[in-house]
């Protein structure tokens, strides 16, 4: 409501302020990750990075091997 007073007091009419409002507050809400977007991405990386460790772990097994004999 502060911005919508803001508003007011610099001769918008109660729409218009309403208007601006509600507009900044969507755009900023749609750049807005949720707790949701996050968990979602951490098993997105954390289906890549375990396999990838793996491999890592098993390419330093050959190297070590290859090096002690």
């Amino acid at each position: 409501h502060r911005l919508i007073n803001a508003l007011a007091q610099r001769g918008f009419s109660s729409e218009q302020a309403e208007a601006i409002s509600d507009t900044i507050r969507e755009i900023t809400l749609s750049n807005v990750a949720t707790k949701g977007d996050l968990r979602e991405l951490e098993n997105r990386i954390l289906k890549w990075m375990i396999p990838l460790m793996v491999g890592q772990a098993a390419v330093f097994g050959l190297i070590v091997k290859w090096f002690v004999g």
